[in-house]
């Protein structure tokens, strides 16, 4: 008797049982491979938020020390922007050590330093977010005599106003401060006024979640963390206040924007950080980025999707935005 072909053991596997094996590791791929990257999403939106507490930190301690907040741009003795203000107070202290406020930003005396990446300016979830841009102009909109170098932001102040349905130019709190707030009070509210949005992906255009090949937003120059970095909403603020336009969140990048998913993180100036939905009303939005325009909305108002019946204007009988109840 031969006991070894009768009792022998089989080893290998058969075509079928390797397509079986071969399935039910790509299933577990398509589970997994999704939630890693939901959790990393996840993480990200998180360090993004808290590098927005941190800042709002930095000018909380800057306004307890100097007796007020630092204005959005200086130019005098020389141009440069409020985050360089803010060095001593974002744990840079070394890069205010060196940098020379007798100078411009872009003068050789510090265009070193514009090459310096501080994370707590730039959002994780951005697309090459060690990207760095070339400025061709100063704060003035004048040619530099010879282009300078550095990393850009994704976080920004704006400048110029945004323009409410009233017919009133609103500023960025910043801005109304002049060469500094000293002890400047915000009418509409620290807690109802944004301080900081987010404009991810500058210098580079993008529109949607799409790169605009060649091109890049508007006044791409201030987009360098050591000239503001600030941005102008006024022209993107005034079409998205048009009836019939639902959305002023994400759209592009010359706006508020952010590669986080439904969304973006607002600083406002209590400290207080936010995720605004890209669903929520364009005018409440725009409204909470004033600091005096005696709008009656505060930050629960970013949750609402349409109008309630306490945004009528007794005297119109319509809606902020200019629509009619339904």
């Amino acid at each position: 008797m031969n006991s070894n072909s009768d009792n022998s053991i089989r080893s290998a596997f058969t075509l079928v049982e390797l397509m079986v094996v071969i399935a039910i590791i790509a299933i577990l791929a398509g589970i997994t491979v999704p939630a890693v990257q939901s959790m990393r999403s996840a993480a990200r939106r998180t360090q993004c938020q808290n590098n927005q507490h941190q800042l709002g930190l930095a000018f909380t301690m800057y306004a307890g020390t100097m007796g007020g907040y630092p204005a959005s741009v200086t130019q005098d003795p020389a141009q440069r922007g409020w985050t360089v203000d803010l060095l001593p107070y974002m744990d840079a202290a070394n890069f205010s050590d060196d940098w020379d406020k007798q100078f411009d930003y872009f003068d050789n005396q510090n265009k070193r330093l514009l090459l310096k990446r501080l994370p707590l300016l730039n959002c994780p979830q951005t697309p090459n977010v060690k990207r760095t841009m070339t400025a061709e102009k100063d704060m003035n909109n004048k040619a530099l005599s010879t282009p300078v170098n550095g990393v850009p932001s994704d976080y920004f102040v704006h400048y110029g106003g945004i323009k409410m349905t009233d017919g009133k130019t609103y500023k960025n709190a910043l801005q109304e401060c002049g060469k500094g707030c000293g002890s400047y009070i915000v009418p509409d509210g620290l807690s109802n006024t944004v301080l900081l949005n987010e404009q991810c992906g500058r210098p580079d255009l993008w529109i949607g979640k799409k790169k605009q090949a060649g091109q890049t937003v508007d006044e791409s120059w201030r987009s360098l963390w050591g000239a503001g970095p600030s941005t102008r909403l006024t022209g993107f603020a005034k079409n998205s206040l048009d009836p019939g336009f639902d959305r002023v969140i994400n759209v592009s990048n010359n706006g508020i924007y952010s590669f986080h998913a439904h969304g973006a993180h607002a600083l406002f100036m209590d400290g207080s950080v936010r995720f605004v939905s890209e669903q929520t009303i364009p005018w409440v939005v725009l409204a909470l980025n004033t600091s005096n325009g005696k709008e009656n909305v505060t930050p629960e108002d970013l949750s609402l999707t349409c109008f309630d019946e306490s945004f009528v204007d007794p005297n119109t009988g319509k809606y902020p935005d200019g629509t009619n109840p339904k």
